[in-house]
């Protein structure tokens, strides 16, 4: 199973200790469950922290977002427009996309949508031919 991770919210420190609930919560999968590979979508604030916590791990992989999340609406641009051309290139691989800040990607569901629909109907236009 390969699953993603936006951690793009998290701020060390500042988020009432989510950052330590998950970080705890990944490192238990990471311990327990080594068939799980994980892809972690970090930020500036945290790509340190996360990356000394959990890259000992071969079946953790990290991509870094070059921004500080500190910035609120700074974040929810990037995580919505950046973040869905980072995790493209994972898509066939990724079976789950975990968001536990609590933030959905609108525009990455709308285009996923419509290319299964383009498959779908590509697939029905060659078995009718």
């Amino acid at each position: 199973m390969f699953i993603g991770v936006n951690i793009l919210s998290l701020i060390p420190g500042e988020v009432g200790r989510t950052d330590t609930y998950l970080r705890e919560t990944l490192c238990a999968i990471a311990k327990q469950s080594p068939q799980v590979d994980l892809i972690l979508f970090t930020n500036r604030d945290n790509d340190g922290l996360f990356r000394k916590t959990l890259g000992g791990y071969p079946h953790i992989e990290f991509q870094r977002l070059n921004f500080f999340a500190r910035n609120r609406y700074i974040r929810i641009l990037r995580e919505q427009i950046e973040l869905p051309f980072r995790a493209k290139p994972q898509l066939s691989r990724l079976d789950l996309l975990w968001f536990p800040g609590y933030m959905a990607l609108f525009l990455f569901f709308v285009v996923v949508d419509f290319i299964e629909k383009v498959k779908n109907v590509s697939l029905k236009l060659l078995w009718i031919s």
